[in-house]
């Protein structure tokens, strides 16, 4: 099973409240069906690889106020999205699957690997032996979108479909190590920083500082047998174990804090450059863009900031949703939920060790 990844925070937003002094419960308006778009490459001959992502778009549901929304992508090989994937009968194939990684964004940038495991899944293959290839074929896709910790306010979309699209043996079953540590220039080459796995230990994300030079490992030691990965190249992507090689950091973009995330089945990395970390909530609307900026110490792990935070509110990466940081101050999550309000405080948020967390200094 893996872990579903929320990007989301909750909605504070009372809509259409009655008259009656009792009645205090939060209203929307239910959306209608938003519309999943079509790609233009929908009629062609797609491969799917373990390295590649797959880009789809869709309309923001209309719930009657401006809220963030998480999108989470169904797929399925006959079209039929009727039932829930948990009520199908024990050990029978259900007809459709959702993909782990969701968004929060209508723009949806999608792993072909997780698109390849489900397609397995689909078929009821779970080891390599029993894949047989079947050439290309149809594949359908549905999205279903709602706001965080609103359970019913679910909405679908249409269902599109990929005429030709052709998949390879994924496994989606356990794999890597406990957590997979980034020694380099960042950390004098010590093990302090790791990245932490899905439930399948398969995708194992985290920040890092990353500074010159890194390699991965999957132990706090120098072990071919754990995992030593260098580079096959200085400035590619793709690991390699025992490779004498490190991985440069992107001169692009130069030394600094990094989102980090390790595809373990395929080895490869990717890397996002972190150039703020910021404070959004109820006391800025959740505008994203007009966050209050934090400032770091020397290695960028840990990072300071005076606000009032009046109302619920998170962290916030690059002025965007993409990257979010909630959950509670002992265990903060990628994705989670918003945090309570903490008043006018020095907040200290501590990105040095796992789990991730944050301190209140009153002002």
């Amino acid at each position: 099973m893996k872990r579903y990844i929320i990007p989301m925070m909750a909605v504070a937003a009372v809509i259409g409240l009655g008259s009656c002094s009792q009645d205090t419960e939060p209203r929307y308006q239910p959306a209608a069906e938003f519309q999943l778009n079509t790609p233009a490459f929908a009629t062609q001959y797609y491969q799917l690889s373990p390295e590649g992502t797959l880009q789809l778009t869709c309309s923001q549901p209309d719930y009657g106020f401006s809220a963030p929304t998480e999108y989470t992508v169904g797929i399925s090989l006959t079209g039929d999205f009727t039932d829930l994937p948990e009520d199908a009968e024990e050990g029978t194939i259900p007809a459709w699957l959702p993909l782990p990684t969701t968004f929060g964004s209508c723009i949806m940038e999608i792993s072909e690997q997780e698109i390849a495991a489900a397609i397995c899944e689909l078929r009821g293959i779970s080891n390599e032996a029993d894949y047989t290839d079947l050439g290309y074929q149809p594949l359908y896709v549905r999205c279903t979108a709602r706001i965080d910790r609103i359970d019913d306010s679910g909405s679908v979309s249409n269902v599109i479909k990929l005429d030709n699209v052709k998949g390879y043996f994924a496994a989606s079953g356990p794999g890597g190590p406990e957590y997979i540590y980034v020694p380099g220039g960042g950390n004098g080459w010590s093990f302090v920083t790791m990245l932490a796995p899905d439930a399948n230990y398969e995708f194992y994300t985290g920040y890092a500082y990353l500074k010159d030079e890194f390699k991965f490992t999957g132990a706090p030691e120098w072990s071919d047998q754990a995992g030593n990965w260098g580079a096959v190249d200085a400035d590619g992507n793709q690991l390699q174990n025992g490779s004498q090689t490190n991985f440069k950091v992107p001169a692009a973009t130069g030394n600094g804090l990094y989102y980090v995330s390790v595809n373990y089945p395929a080895l490869t990395y990717r890397a996002t450059h972190i150039t703020k970390v910021g404070l959004v909530g109820g006391f800025n609307g959740w505008d994203a863009g007009a966050s209050i900026a934090m400032t770091p110490n020397d290695d960028y792990t840990i990072w300071t900031a005076e606000a009032n935070l009046s109302d619920e509110w998170k962290f916030c990466m690059n002025d965007g949703w993409d990257l979010n940081l909630g959950g509670s101050a002992d265990e903060l999550v990628q994705g989670a939920g918003n945090l309570p309000a903490a008043g006018n405080v020095t907040v200290t948020l501590n990105l040095s060790t796992i789990p991730y967390t944050c301190t209140f200094t009153p002002k």
